[in-house]
């Protein structure tokens, strides 16, 4: 908003005029005395509040400058080469907004990070030095925590053995077969564990977690950089919470009776329906992002898919932890 101020004298007057159309006074001097009093400060309206949010400080380098930056002051200089420019290109298609370029580098910044940015990503990949991020709302503190994370990652993907040609395109739950993990195709050589351990306190934080990882890790430009650079492997994601399916075991590890079996096919059945209906969703999400061709904040994140990098099934995430877990404390 470019004038506060004025804005609020606006809306009072809007609310006078109103008063005076709807509740009209004939004599004029009590119309003048309903004026003065409704004008001032804590009748109709309170006095404005303002605060004014500080500007954070910027880090003297961008994200593109960290490839060439061969001084002991770049926070990724301890990688090689090739996996700097992974790391830059990851981070600049999701986490940190980009643009494609032509180059060394794919991706190049919008804008440079912020120094407390900078400086948890530094201490984020020291061992033995861990970071606390303290500051007010919008200055990036997912992002804080998430830079070091992903950084690590990206850096070891670029050494994973590729996966199979049919990589993640089992359909199971259209095919009408039995339950197939979504990783099923990936080399034996890349590991599969928990990476990172991201812990909230509501399962509505989770949620927000959610969209943000689906854009750092899940959008095209991710999958493209990861085609590029990690031999098309992915770095995978998932929520397991109360609402995460399906309960129970796919197999249980004492019993085998008849009616451990029926369950089993039950939660099986259950698992189906709700991947087609996630299936579901995204297409139509898809549809409509191509549709009304938004770009800044696609729907698609908004919903799990069942396609690419985010594992949904409580099966999935036990037969192959995904690197990234979010949770909550009593989960």
């Amino acid at each position: 908003m470019q004038d506060p101020l004025g804005a609020y004298k606006d809306i009072q007057e809007l609310y006078l005029s109103y008063l005076d159309t709807v509740y009209r006074l004939r004599r004029e001097d009590l119309h003048k005395a309903r004026t003065e009093l409704l004008s001032k400060p804590g009748t109709l309206m309170p006095e404005p509040f303002l605060e004014p949010v500080v500007r954070y400080r910027s880090s003297a380098k961008s994200m593109d400058d960290l490839l060439d930056d061969t001084s002991d002051d770049n926070p990724i200089g301890k990688f090689s080469r090739d996996e700097r420019r992974a790391i830059i290109e990851m981070t600049l298609s999701g986490l940190f907004p980009g643009k494609r370029s032509e180059g060394e580098v794919t991706r190049s910044s919008l804008f440079k990070p912020y120094q407390h940015q900078m400086e948890m990503l530094r201490r984020g990949l020291t061992p033995g030095s861990p970071g606390i991020v303290t500051s007010g709302t919008g200055s990036g503190k997912t992002e804080s925590f998430l830079l070091p994370v992903l950084s690590q990652i990206v850096a070891e993907a670029t050494k994973w053995p590729a996966p199979s040609s049919d990589y993640l395109h089992s359909r199971w739950w259209e095919e009408g077969a039995k339950f197939r993990p979504h990783r099923e195709q990936e080399s034996r050589s890349r590991p599969k564990a928990v990476r990172a351990l991201l812990l909230y306190p509501m399962n509505a934080l989770v949620e927000d977690q959610m969209v943000r990882l689906r854009k750092m890790l899940d959008s095209p430009e991710a999958s493209s950089v990861l085609d590029n650079r990690a031999k098309g492997n992915r770095i995978f994601f998932g929520r397991y919470t109360s609402a995460s399916p399906v309960p129970g075991h796919l197999v249980h590890p004492r019993r085998n009776d008849s009616e451990e079996i029926k369950r089993s096919k039950r939660r099986v059945e259950r698992a189906r329906s709700v991947l087609r209906n996630l299936a579901e969703d995204q297409d139509k999400a898809l549809r409509f992002d191509e549709s009304s061709n938004s770009t800044s904040d696609p729907t698609r994140y908004l919903f799990p898919s069942p396609y690419g990098a985010e594992l949904v099934t409580r099966w999935d995430m036990q037969e192959t932890p995904p690197d990234l877990l979010v949770t909550n404390v009593s989960m």
